[in-house]
């Protein structure tokens, strides 16, 4: 909440302004995806004919609605979004190739499944900015952006 899409991502400290001006949708800002619009099944949004079965595929990367003038499910893609599976192989499935950017896999309760987010690491730096190669030493990043330096306690390094 208090969020605004902008240029695809959401944005603090404005309302959430994801509307494409159709009364048959609602739009949601999402972190990492934007805005993305729900089909409404209201019956002033249906159309005349109904599907056959329910129309979700399973799938927590795809806007799932019946077009009732067809009768037919449509499946439309969420751009940027990659369903994980937070039990499996998510960390190779999430990873973008981007070592400023820090990868989870996050269950989306609107999206109803599992999908990858990928935040901005603090301060834009990769995980192994502050690595200093001393295998007695852990580097942290501070809120500052600066490196800090802890001993590692371990018997190899406690006897240098």
């Amino acid at each position: 909440m208090g969020d605004v899409c902008r240029a695809g991502r959401c944005r603090g400290g404005f309302e959430k302004t994801c509307d494409d001006g159709d009364p048959c949708t609602v739009g949601y800002c999402l972190e990492t995806l934007g805005c993305i619009f729900i089909h409404l099944e209201t019956p002033e949004c249906r159309g005349p004919l109904s599907c056959p079965d329910d129309c979700d595929d399973g799938d927590p990367c795809t806007i799932d609605h019946c077009d009732g003038n067809s009768g037919v499910c449509k499946h439309i893609p969420i751009l940027g979004c990659v369903p994980c599976d937070p039990l499996g192989d998510w960390p190779s499935v999430c990873d973008d190739h981007d070592p400023t950017t820090e990868e989870t896999c996050e269950e989306s309760e609107l999206l109803g499944g599992h999908i990858c987010i990928n935040r901005p690491r603090p301060c834009g730096l990769p995980a192994d900015h502050c690595d200093d190669g001393d295998p007695c030493t852990e580097g942290s990043l501070g809120a500052d952006c600066l490196c800090r330096q802890e001993p590692v306690q371990s018997p190899e390094c406690m006897s240098e």
